[in-house]
């Protein structure tokens, strides 16, 4: 087993095949989200549980992330994802779950939520984060 193979695909993965050399001290925000990500899917865990994943990434990193979410989703791994980003949650999500002040408020389908609430989906699911 060649770890350092490994260790270069990872990064490769998350972008960061550039900053090997780089103190981890040194990297900005969005490097370290990748970082974190990378470390994450370093051992092929069959649930990945992500708390924010794109904060600090740029709009180029954002879909490279989510690319790579989908393909790791393909691969047979399941992804929970916490995030307040509405738009990025409904372009990578299957399901949805919302707790607000320690309640559940909604649970359910993606594409049920779409079909049901069409345009309006953002603003029916803030009301349910309202409770």
């Amino acid at each position: 087993m060649d770890v350092k193979a490994d260790i270069d695909k990872i990064l490769s993965l998350v972008g960061l095949d550039d900053a090997k050399s780089k103190q981890v001290s040194k990297f900005s925000l969005g490097m370290k989200q990748r970082l974190a990500i990378a470390r994450g899917i370093s051992h092929k865990p069959k649930m990945l549980l992500l708390d924010e994943p794109i904060n600090g990434l740029d709009p180029v990193a954002i879909k490279d992330i989510r690319e790579l979410f989908i393909n790791i989703k393909k691969n047979g791994t399941t992804i929970i994802l916490s995030s307040h980003i509405l738009s990025e949650i409904l372009q990578t999500a299957e399901s949805i779950v919302i707790i607000s002040n320690g309640n559940l408020q909604q649970l359910g389908s993606i594409d049920t939520l779409k079909e049901q609430h069409r345009d309006e989906i953002e603003n029916y699911l803030i009301e349910r984060m309202r409770g």
